[in-house]
């Protein structure tokens, strides 16, 4: 399995945008490829990050991400534009393997 973690920030009203473009764009995107497993998106409940969103998306293996994240290069770059446009900022992305 292997993993990616996205966290974002924004103002309260930004996220519900975001969630909107998740809901909408991103998880249906992202679910037609090969080797998906799963996204979820999170709020972050306590610690120096609460209220921040947090996207996980799950594949197979890193080949299957790898290959997905090329063939959706354009769309995927299109839809983080509309979230910083939305006021929604990137703050950290994870890569993720599962080792055990």
């Amino acid at each position: 399995m292997f993993t990616q973690a996205t966290r974002y920030s924004a103002t309260e009203q930004a996220m519900e945008k975001g969630e909107k473009i998740y809901k909408e764009k991103a998880k249906p995107m992202w679910s037609k490829q090969q080797g998906f497993h799963s996204m979820n998106m999170y709020k972050v409940a306590e610690g120096p990050n609460k209220g921040h969103r947090l996207v996980v998306l799950r594949f197979n293996d890193r080949a299957s991400m790898d290959a997905a994240r090329e063939k959706l290069g354009e769309q995927r770059e299109a839809m983080l534009k509309e979230l910083d446009q939305a006021g929604i900022k990137t703050e950290e992305v994870m890569k993720l393997e599962e080792i055990a």
